[in-house]
């Protein structure tokens, strides 16, 4: 009976498989044309491309092309408010 159970555990194929390559592989075309759209975005503002790969750094630039002042980063820290605000840069963006 020890046997069986042995074997079963060394039949355990460990998940993923071509489904999880294919789900990775669709997640990272998705972020890379996340990252080329917000470097367009940036760009165009006259703002440094690579500012979208520096997390903060990223949501301080939004908020300076939305024309809002550098202090409204501190409101992204803040629970619920971050959702507010949130929509209030990405629509001054738009």
């Amino acid at each position: 009976m020890n046997w069986q159970l042995t074997l079963l555990a060394q039949q355990d194929g460990g998940g993923g498989g071509l489904g999880g390559m294919l789900a990775f592989l669709i997640w990272l075309a998705i972020v890379v044309l996340v990252i080329a759209g917000c470097w367009k975005m940036f760009v165009k503002a006259g703002q440094p491309g690579w500012g979208i790969l520096i997390p903060i750094y990223n949501a301080y630039l939004m908020v300076k092309i939305a024309g809002r002042p550098g202090w409204w980063l501190i409101l992204f820290f803040i629970p619920l408010v971050n959702l507010i605000v949130s929509i209030l840069i990405l629509n001054r963006i738009i």
